[in-house]
């Protein structure tokens, strides 16, 4: 099982489905999303989930500097995210998400800057 699955499953995040009714993509095959932004890194979405405007993306990052791992909530209809988890180390990823989706809806959003990476990701999440 890929990080991402196991880490949506032991963070809960079928409960957050069930209970928000989230559309998940949980059986997609990941794939590359181009980022104008970032011309050095590789975008890959490995799962996002959707209700109505709000939306969790994870993605993997591949660049020169190693691999990195993310997940951002998305708020599709203010046009605001934030990260709910950002790290090299796929384990530690994991630990940081965990505790992340138990203050998921707290008030702490960022505004989208347009053209930056977030921007181009919140735009595949949101679709």
């Amino acid at each position: 099982m890929n990080i991402f699955k196991r880490t949506l499953l032991t963070a809960g995040f079928i409960g957050i489905i069930a209970t928000s009714c989230l559309v998940t993509n949980a059986d997609a095959e990941p794939y590359m999303l181009p980022v104008p932004a970032d011309p050095d890194g590789t975008y890959i979405v490995v799962q996002k989930a959707k209700n109505k405007d709000i939306a969790i993306i994870q993605m993997i990052r591949k660049g020169t500097f190693g691999t990195t791992y993310t997940s951002r909530l998305v708020d599709c209809k203010k046009s605001t995210f934030k990260y709910l988890a950002t790290e090299d180390d796929p384990e530690l990823y994991v630990e940081k998400h965990d505790k992340a989706m138990k203050s998921l809806f707290a008030n702490d959003m960022e505004p989208l800057l347009h053209n930056s990476v977030s921007f181009h990701v919140a735009a595949e999440a949101c679709k």
